[in-house]
């Protein structure tokens, strides 16, 4: 049986494999990590060959479940199991450094927090900085206070300000928010740079900004755009006036073939993505863009 384990890093990125990883790769697979440092560092071309070359796979957010299948050396085999991958549905597959993971511990917990801002502080319990965490960080609360939370870490305890995250007594029931407010959410994180495999808001790639953009709005889908794809309504792809704010909306090459991108419809013929081509999150136009001769499928979660 596979054991549970926590990330224990603010954002760590689970590779296709212990050997696709590079020198320039370092800041990524300590612990403490340091993404600024690791994506400032790359060139183009480096940050191109984590997807060219098949190296990522994912990431994980800290305190986020892993299951732990085998350990080798250093390394550990895991499953992301709260991100949907495939048919399996059993998490996503990949291997993580054994010094970014701590073993599940299990806490009484009177609710769950959910980080809604794209990035906040988590203190120790004397309240010193201990680490940044992501958009959509996830932790059990332990107590409450007049304007902060005690919460559960790999760590140990640590204390987030009330005003940065939502709360809920059940991890799997945040509440579902409207289209419109899906919409919003996103826009926070306009400019945030493209990155392949990218799931925090250091970095996104396409159908992880859909992921989490679902994932804060209180509902759950695959981490792929190709298997976003199967899921949720079908939307007519011909009369657009069908389309409602919240959408997704699926391209392929040419408009044929296997779904490679996916973006939020926001109304107005307007769409909200990130893409290697664009380098970063961003809304345009579709009128007269290349990708409005693309779409493939529509498909409604909300």
């Amino acid at each position: 049986m596979a054991e549970q384990y926590v990330c224990a890093v603010s954002v760590a990125s689970i590779w296709s494999n212990p050997n696709m990883v590079r020198e320039i790769d370092k800041h990524a697979i300590s612990n403490p990590v340091s993404i600024f440092n690791w994506i400032d560092e790359m060139t183009k071309k480096e940050r191109d060959a984590l997807c060219r070359e098949n190296r990522l796979h994912t990431q994980v957010l800290y305190g986020e479940l892993l299951e732990v299948d085998t350990i080798q050396g250093e390394w550990a085999k895991v499953r992301a199991v709260e991100q949907p991958y495939r048919d399996v549905n059993n998490g996503y597959p990949g291997w993580i450094p054994i010094a970014q993971l701590k073993e599940k511990v299990e806490r009484e917990a009177i609710g769950y927090m959910r980080v809604k801002e794209p990035r906040t502080q988590l203190y120790d319990q004397g309240g010193l900085p201990l680490l940044v965490l992501s958009f959509n960080t996830m932790l059990p609360v332990l107590s409450e206070e007049s304007n902060s939370y005690t919460v559960a870490i790999p760590h140990g305890q640590g204390k987030v300000l009330k005003a940065a995250v939502d709360f809920t007594t059940n991890k799997f029931a945040f509440p579902k928010k409207t289209a419109q407010a899906f919409a919003e959410e996103m826009l926070k994180f306009l400019d945030i740079p493209y990155f392949w495999a990218g799931m925090s808001s250091y970095g996104y790639d396409c159908s992880g900004l859909t992921y989490n953009a679902m994932k804060a709005c209180g509902y759950k889908i695959p981490r792929d755009a190709s298997d976003q794809a199967k899921g949720g309504q079908k939307v007519s792809l011909e009369n657009r006036a069908a389309w409602q704010v919240g959408d997704l909306l699926f391209f392929a090459s040419n408009g044929e073939g296997r779904v490679r991108h996916v973006g939020i419809y926001i109304g107005k013929n307007r769409l909200l993505h990130t893409s290697i081509a664009g380098g970063k999150v961003e809304v345009i136009h579709l009128q007269g863009h290349q990708l409005d001769q693309e779409i493939v499928q529509v498909r409604r979660y909300l």
